[in-house]
This record gives C-alpha cells, sequence and structure tokens, in this order.
C-alpha cells in the first residue's frame, strides 16, 4: 500500500478514476431527471388534449340546439357590452399651440430682444418675474412669444422651465441664451437654499 501511495502515477490513476466515476454518476442522474421532466411534460399535454375532447364531446341543449362549450363562450363574448370609447377633450389654450416665433424680424431686433432677456434676468428673481417684467415693457416683434411663456408658466400643470424657454426663444437661434439661463436659474435656486 505504501508503494501505491508513494508512486505518483497510482496517485493519479486512483484520482482519474474516482473523477470518472463522478461523472457518470452525475449523467445518470441527469438523464434520470430529464426522463422524468419528459413524462410529467407528455402527462400534462395528454390531460390537456383530454380536457379539450370532453369540452368538444358534452353537448349543451339550448333553446332546442345543441351546442358545445366553446361554443357556449363564444356566444357570451359576443354578448358582453362593448367598452365605450375614450375621447380626449381638447383644451382650447394658446399655450398648447407651439409658437412658430417671429417671421421677417430684422437681426438687430433679436439681438436688442436678447439683451433685454439678459438684463431683465439678472435683475428678476426668477422666471415668472422676468416675464412678468417683460410682459409691461413693449417687445414688438416678439411680444407674442412672451405672452405665450407667461400663458404657459402660468397655466400649465407642468410649468417646466426649459419649455416656457422654448416658447419664449422660439424662432431665434439661442442655444447658448438657453444654456445660461437654465444655469442662472439653478444658480438662483441654490442661493436660495442656502440663506
Amino acid at each position: 500500500m505504501e508503494a501505491i501511495l508513494q508512486n505518483p502515477y497510482y496517485l493519479v490513476s486512483a484520482v482519474m478514476g474516482i473523477a470518472a466515476v463522478g461523472f457518470i454518476v452525475t449523467a445518470i442522474v441527469l438523464l434520470l431527471k430529464d426522463r422524468k421532466h419528459g413524462k410529467e411534460i407528455s402527462k400534462k399535454e395528454h390531460r390537456n388534449v383530454s380536457r379539450e375532447q370532453k369540452e368538444k364531446k358534452q353537448k349543451i341543449f339550448f333553446l332546442g340546439k345543441k351546442k358545445t362549450v366553446t361554443e357556449k363562450n363564444q356566444e357570451e363574448k359576443k354578448e358582453q357590452p362593448e367598452a365605450p370609447e375614450i375621447v380626449q377633450e381638447e383644451i382650447p389654450h394658446s399655450f398648447l399651440e407651439y409658437p412658430s416665433g417671429a417671421e421677417h424680424v430684422s437681426q438687430s431686433d433679436t439681438d436688442a430682444f436678447v439683451q433685454t432677456i439678459i438684463q431683465v434676468y439678472q435683475k428678476s428673481s426668477g422666471l415668472k418675474e422676468m416675464l412678468d417684467l417683460l410682459l409691461q415693457d413693449n417687445q414688438g416683434a416678439y411680444e407674442e412669444n412672451v405672452h405665450r411663456a407667461a400663458v404657459y408658466l402660468n397655466e400649465s400643470r407642468y410649468k417646466d422651465f426649459e419649455t416656457t424657454l422654448d416658447y419664449l426663444l422660439a424662432g431665434i437661434d439661442a442655444g447658448k441664451l438657453k444654456g445660461d439661463l437654465l444655469q442662472w436659474e439653478i444658480m438662483k435656486h441654490r442661493r436660495i437654499g442656502m440663506l
């Protein structure tokens, strides 16, 4: 026995033999599980087929006619009242119509409007006050944009800052200004929170 344990060849052979037996046992167990699982599936399928056959064979006498259970179920489904159609209500608010912006406005008028927005926003406490101040002054070609933005901010359920800016800056290529206004608004809110 001592000679077997000292010889590495015998030792490796013994370990390989044990591993082979383990693999064989595992394979047999898996095959038995698969076979058992296959039988369960076939039994369920057989039960479903036999249930369908029984339903077809069962006849129900209804108003002198012979009907199967499945035919009766189909008739009951037809007799059920239809669900009422849901119609969305149209809300006639002017802020729901997305503005196209001021048409045929000179670049100098646009630049002046952008500068006015920047100056008024820096003096105001926030977007709502800025829009109120802009409404008090005549903004010329952009008066409708200011009005729509104010209506949106006052009447909308969401009161979204970015959408309000979209209404205010409609027709103006002012992506940088929108980004700056968003940054300034965040900074104002943080300062208020710190106080």
